[in-house]
């Protein structure tokens, strides 16, 4: 990991948005509009976006298409030059990259006008409707930091927050807040909130987390229901279908208030022995 200078700490806040946005979204077509009336109403100080958000999602099809890789590159790019619309300070997303094999799902940060890459997605799924291993490629294998109006910032796209030591890595690397996006069916959310309320509670980190909503037919149904959790694990806020943008307030005073409790005065200074085959 290669972190930037950490920011001091003391009582900064930042309010935060998570939303959920339908499957196939487009520059300039109505949920487009929408989501830039939403940011124009709330007035978040930073966004997050859900995994891969710009056009069809691209890993339905078990079978690789090149053309069809071209097409959510292409998507993605025109996606990423249209930011400029949504006046926020501070958006994080997840784009697709063509590669020469595949895509690479690469996990961004957008300060102004700079664009930060920061992580391209390792945990690459293969299951009906998510056929991730066939569709993209791990790209550069590693997590980067981002220091951003007194937090640090790290990706852990998707299923990537199911592989606990991800988690647990990045917050022991300084992250204070990971990053989610995500592209995942109703089905399942009740894991993906214990899983975020766990990987919070034990690290003493945000887990935030933004979702594709909508699709079916040739691809899969996507569950919406973007989230945040708090470092002690309470769940601070989840979208719904008719309040698709939440924004919640990010507090130092609420990472330091969990990280000298139980159960992080623990395990703060444990290093376990490696286990020994018997």
């Amino acid at each position: 990991m290669s972190p930037l200078p950490r920011a001091p700490d003391g009582d900064a806040s930042l309010a935060m948005a998570v939303c959920e946005l339908p499957d196939g979204l487009t520059p300039g077509d109505a949920a487009w509009q929408r989501l830039v009336a939403l940011v124009g109403t709330h007035r978040p100080q930073a966004l997050l976006l859900n995994e891969l958000p710009f056009g069809a999602w691209p890993a339905a099809a078990p079978r690789f298409s090149l053309l069809e890789a071209g097409q959510a590159a292409a998507a993605h790019a025109a996606g990423v030059a249209a930011l400029d619309a949504i006046e926020v300070p501070a958006l994080f997303g997840s784009t697709a990259l063509p590669a020469p094999d595949g895509l690479i799902n690469e996990g961004f940060a957008r300060i102004g006008t700079r664009y930060h890459a920061l992580h391209h997605k390792l945990c690459l799924p293969e299951e009906a409707g998510f056929h991730e291993n066939t569709w993209f490629r791990p790209g550069h294998q590693t997590f980067g930091l981002l220091d951003h109006a007194g937090f640090r910032f790290a990706f852990a796209i998707c299923s990537e927050l199911m592989v606990p030591e991800v988690g647990r890595s990045l917050v022991r690397a300084g992250a204070d807040v990971l990053l989610v996006p995500r592209a995942s069916t109703a089905d399942g959310l009740d894991r993906w909130i214990a899983v975020a309320r766990a990987t919070a509670i034990v690290n003493g980190c945000y887990v935030l987390s933004s979702n594709r909503s909508g699709g079916g037919g040739a691809v899969p149904a996507f569950g919406g229901s973007g989230f945040a959790v708090a470092p002690g694990g309470e769940v601070l806020a989840l979208t719904r279908p008719d309040d698709p943008l939440v924004v919640v307030n990010l507090s130092r005073d609420s990472l330091a208030g969990a990280r000298a409790q139980y159960p992080l005065t623990i395990s703060a200074h444990l290093d376990l022995p490696s286990p020994r085959p018997r």
